[in-house]
């Protein structure tokens, strides 16, 4: 008989904030960093902040993607099976304490070996 695991994580995601004077220069700022996994999230043309100028706006476009962590190591080795090289952990920008429910290890358990499955 095979045991089912339901198991669920909440999804994490890192923000990045994009910042050009023309909307034709913020456009293709996106489209490169859609190509690597980036989403829109909102844009906004507004007044400049670092300018002396008062008259001087800028657009902002404020993205996301998923947060993806690093596997973690197995007997001291980093992923690519140096053990010269420490893993470094990433870390996700103060997220809410029950963060770490999110973060688990599924290991098989070797039941009855008669029942087909190995």
């Amino acid at each position: 008989m095979a045991k089912m695991v339901t198991v669920q994580a909440q999804q994490m995601w890192e923000y990045m904030a994009v910042s050009r004077k023309t909307a034709d220069y913020l456009v293709a700022e996106l489209n490169e960093a859609g190509r690597l996994g980036w989403e829109l999230i909102n844009a906004a043309y507004h007044k400049d902040a670092k300018s002396t100028v008062s008259e001087l706006f800028c657009w902002t476009a404020i993205l996301k993607r998923p947060l993806i962590l690093p596997a973690p190591a197995v007997g001291g080795e980093t992923a690519a099976g140096d053990s010269s090289v420490p893993v470094q952990p990433v870390t996700a920008p103060s997220l809410a304490s029950d963060m770490d429910a999110s973060i688990f290890d599924v290991q098989r358990d070797d039941l009855d070996d008669d029942n087909g499955l190995s």
